[in-house]
């Protein structure tokens, strides 16, 4: 192989390599826009569960309100 095809082919590689850079760097901008807007819907996601899990403690609390008031009842 003479020097003149080494080159080539080098040549060849390096402009491969230049394409998959760009291709790899158009899919991690693709990647980071998507998380950005899931991170969004997490927020929104994370705030209803919160409620919900504040709603079930006071649930909760109201059950064992009621829970003693019977316990109370049947004493008597």
């Amino acid at each position: 192989m003479t020097i003149d095809e080494r080159l080539e082919k080098l040549t060849e590689r390096t402009d491969a390599l230049a394409v998959s850079l760009e291709i790899l760097q158009g899919l991690q901008l693709a990647n980071e826009r998507r998380f950005e807007s899931n991170a969004n819907d997490f927020d929104k996601i994370k705030q209803t569960f919160l409620v919900a899990l504040d709603s079930i403690k006071r649930l909760e609390n109201i059950a064992l309100a009621h829970g003693e008031r019977l316990d109370d009842l049947e004493k008597h």
